[in-house]
């Protein structure tokens, strides 16, 4: 897994890399998140159905996200419309998403794969010398409930013949994505590869998206106020 990926060459110098994590500062939380999240210890945010984001306006230069994962997380990194990529890295980590850009940036980090194995825990961005600022929440919100589909099994892959895997899904290019952004609509989308609402894909016994619906809808009420 790539420790530093270039978003784009418009921001000469723009890494996403991990670094020592240190603790947010204080002003580091004005930040907005879409979909279903809960509340993790010391009032961080968890994260880990496909699609959920944090979005945030920054002015400054330099912007670290302090993020918390198994490892097995992948990320859209979003820095006005220019789209990027982090592979999580187990444990604790700051990673940097802007440096010596200076400016005004919108900034979104969206989960692009399935939280079978665990959440990614936000613990909250520091811009150092710089602002935050929490975008407007969208209008509209949208709930989609799927399966592969709807989380972007493959959809990254070279041909319909791929076979899953944490690099070639992705569920914000999925057709619930694209159909929120479309719409300017927050999406919250409930989905797992293989489960659907009556039985599963090759009859495996293990929970139907209904009882995975009843435990995201259950987490909902911890959420962070933030949450739409």
């Amino acid at each position: 897994m790539a420790v530093s990926r270039i978003l784009c060459a418009a921001y000469l110098g723009l890494s996403v890399a991990a670094c020592a994590a240190t603790p947010p500062s204080p002003q580091a939380r004005p930040y907005v998140v879409t979909g279903l999240a809960g509340t993790a210890p010391g009032e961080t945010t968890a994260l880990s159905w496909p699609a959920s984001s944090i979005s945030t306006v920054f002015t400054g230069d330099r912007l670290l996200a302090t993020l918390s994962d198994t490892g097995d997380t992948w990320l859209d990194v979003e820095i006005d419309g220019v789209r990027g990529t982090i592979s999580l890295l187990p444990g604790r980590h700051a990673y940097r998403l802007i440096e010596n850009v200076p400016g005004t940036h919108n900034v979104r980090l969206a989960i692009r794969t399935e939280g079978a194995w665990s959440p990614m825990v936000f613990e909250g961005f520091d811009p150092g010398a710089g602002t935050l600022q929490a975008p407007p929440p969208p209008a509209r919100h949208m709930l989609v409930i799927g399966d592969d589909i709807a989380a972007g099994y493959g959809i990254e892959g070279a041909d319909q013949f791929c076979t899953y895997s944490r690099a070639t899904q992705n569920a914000n290019r999925s057709f619930a994505a694209v159909a929120a952004r479309e719409l300017g609509a927050g999406l919250s989308l409930v989905a797992r590869s293989g489960r659907g609402l009556v039985r599963n894909y090759g009859g495996d016994p293990a929970p139907t998206l209904a009882a995975l619906y009843d435990e995201a809808m259950a987490a909902a009420p911890a959420a962070s106020a933030d949450t739409v």
